[in-house]
């Protein structure tokens, strides 16, 4: 898990947290579960990120981890087959949390 931090949005008042990251075995995709506590309430979301093609495909969200946890498909590959995967735009939640997730990824390979 890592701490907390703001995003340059609309938004800005919001705290977002990377909760997990974990890359998938068959493929060059990253999971990843974030936290966004703001204003309107919390908001729990998975994504799966592709960090070479800066590509992403939304799970689930909700209010709480065990309800994202039960909105959670049980084969990402299958997900993957079926939903678009469409480029973040630019200076979104999505392309942030997608460039904070590659970046912490990348370290966590190269042992840092």
């Amino acid at each position: 898990m890592t701490p907390g931090f703001t995003i340059p949005t609309d938004d800005a008042d919001a705290r977002h947290q990377l909760l997990s990251i974990s890359r998938l075995q068959e493929s060059g995709w990253i999971f990843v579960r974030s936290l966004r506590v703001g204003v309107s309430g919390t908001v729990y979301s998975a994504r799966l990120v592709d960090c070479q093609t800066e590509t992403q495909v939304y799970i689930a969200a909700g209010e709480t981890l065990a309800e994202l946890e039960g909105r959670e498909p049980d084969s990402f590959l299958e997900a993957l087959s079926r939903e678009p995967h469409d480029a973040p735009v630019e200076g979104s939640i999505s392309y942030y949390i997608g460039e904070r997730a590659c970046s912490e990824a990348q370290a966590a390979a190269a042992g840092g």
